[in-house]
């Protein structure tokens, strides 16, 4: 729950993003729009697992647990716009 609060605190960041891979950050966007596991699989042409790994590093690097606080990250980040 701490990671929650920072995410809405207001808090700066140190641009954790940076250290994503370019296909990360796609999977991130992904994730931010809404879009599904099954539905990022497809898009990017991979499997479901793979989406899984990709979200699983991205947590770790950005220091989320779940993909809303990920999505969160990414619109404060301004890695996505909505």
């Amino acid at each position: 729950m701490a990671e929650f609060s920072r995410l809405t605190s207001g808090e700066p960041y140190d641009k954790k993003h940076q250290t994503l891979t370019d296909r990360e950050l796609e999977v991130l966007k992904q994730v931010a729009k809404g879009q599904s596991n099954k539905d990022i699989a497809n898009s990017l042409f991979i499997s479901e697992k793979t989406v899984k790994n990709h979200l699983t590093n991205i947590f770790q690097k950005i220091g989320v647990v779940d993909r809303t606080q990920a999505a969160l990250y990414a619109i404060k980040e301004k890695i996505v716009d909505i």
